[in-house]
């Protein structure tokens, strides 16, 4: 069926964390959280509602359609067979970061991020009395990359028990290449690290770049998946976590059964499902829109707001606009979108000292919505010159 992406959808009044509750100025455009302002599949709807319609949501059990529903999706998007690889499920992917910490190291032990990166990466690591190991991600030409010999240095710490990466990364946007991948897992694997990989942005790919699960290139690894991001349901708490290491998995499921963190909502799960076995359609048309909401994007910063640069996105919605040359500190700058120009984003230093001068933008809207969000920020830009 073909999918509506310019319809527009009044979320406000519905307790959306994303209208409802937008931080500092309630009268932004809110571009902020991570949510799309899309309906989901009409499969996934309609797999909710006969769920609902029953009437009776008891306990229910974890179907084994929850697992191949799983397995297909990684195959089929992403050329993955994850054979024998067990599949944990989990509520959603921050709680099983926690998890990955808690099941991985001990109080004192460090774990290796890759700043700028999504804030509870840095929680899941500080919250429970861990060290951060910073493998900082280096912005040459316009592009992020991994500093390798800073990272072997930082693997070979023996207290450095746990790697947690994220690919597509949020919130630069950059899609590890194979290469990459291959290298984190060797200097890992040398040093006896557990790679944990968050890749619930993982189906959002642009031309030119491919989403490698990490599962893929090691077996030294947990992966986190969700049909979250792709089909608009972080509200239905339903993920899972793909262990190709059985022992890796019976550690991850001993501290997850500390806080009984594997129950899933039961209509999510039946989401899940639906969404993992009937939404190539959707994402398919889902990814053009998106790509030419970038390009709107794109041409727009470059003709009437030349000092926001746009750091090119491989994948995800989020885009990582590098404000710098405005020459605001990180407090003025959030005042300048938030106040000013009346456009809620995510100010840059949330994701580490690294993203200082930065905003991340969620264009995962209507295109009116977003032109009016640019046209509000030119208008601000203007103002101030």
């Amino acid at each position: 069926m073909q999918y509506c992406f310019d319809e527009p959808i009044c979320r406000k009044g519905t307790d959306s964390v994303k209208w409802d509750h937008i931080p500092g100025n309630p009268q932004a455009i809110p571009m902020w959280v991570a949510d799309m302002d899309f309906r989901c599949p009409k499969p996934v709807i309609d797999a909710v509602m006969e769920k609902a319609a029953f009437g009776l949501y008891a306990y229910t059990a974890v179907p084994e359609t929850f697992r191949q529903s799983t397995a297909a999706w990684q195959l089929r998007r992403h050329g993955w067979d994850i054979g024998q690889a067990e599949v944990i499920p989990v509520t959603s992917v921050v709680p099983a970061l926690y998890t990955a910490v808690a099941a991985f190291t001990q109080p004192g032990d460090q774990v290796i991020l890759q700043r700028p990166v999504y804030g509870p990466f840095t929680g899941a690591v500080e919250d429970q009395g861990r060290v951060v190991s910073n493998n900082a991600l280096v912005l040459e030409n316009g592009r992020y990359a991994m500093d390798f010999a800073d990272l072997e240095r930082r693997a070979a710490d023996p207290k450095a028990k746990l790697m947690l990466l994220c690919n597509p990364h949020n919130p630069v946007g950059r899609v590890f290449t194979r290469e990459e991948l291959e290298q984190v897992a060797q200097i890992c694997q040398r040093h006896q690290v557990v790679l944990f990989a968050d890749e619930i942005h993982g189906d959002f790919v642009y031309p030119g770049a491919c989403h490698i699960p990490a599962g893929s290139v090691t077996q030294n690894c947990l992966v986190a998946v969700a049909p979250s991001k792709t089909f608009n349901l972080a509200g239905m708490k339903a993920a899972s976590v793909i262990s190709p290491d059985p022992a890796l998995a019976a550690r991850f499921k001993e501290a997850l059964a500390v806080n009984h963190g594997g129950s899933m909502n039961l209509l999510g799960m039946y989401a899940y499902i639906a969404a993992y076995t009937h939404g190539d359609e959707y994402l398919t048309q889902l990814l053009a829109y998106l790509a030419g909401n970038i390009r709107y994007l794109a041409d727009f910063l470059r003709e009437n707001t030349p000092d926001i640069r746009l750091v090119q996105p491989e994948g995800t919605y989020l885009m990582w606009l590098d404000c710098r040359a405005m020459g605001m500190d990180q407090e003025a700058l959030t005042h300048f979108f938030t106040w000013q120009a009346g456009v809620a984003m995510n100010a840059g230093d949330w994701f580490g000292p690294e993203g200082t001068g930065f905003v991340r933008m969620n264009l995962a809207c209507p295109r009116q919505t977003l032109a009016a969000a640019l046209q509000a920020i030119a208008k601000a830009y203007a103002a101030r010159r």
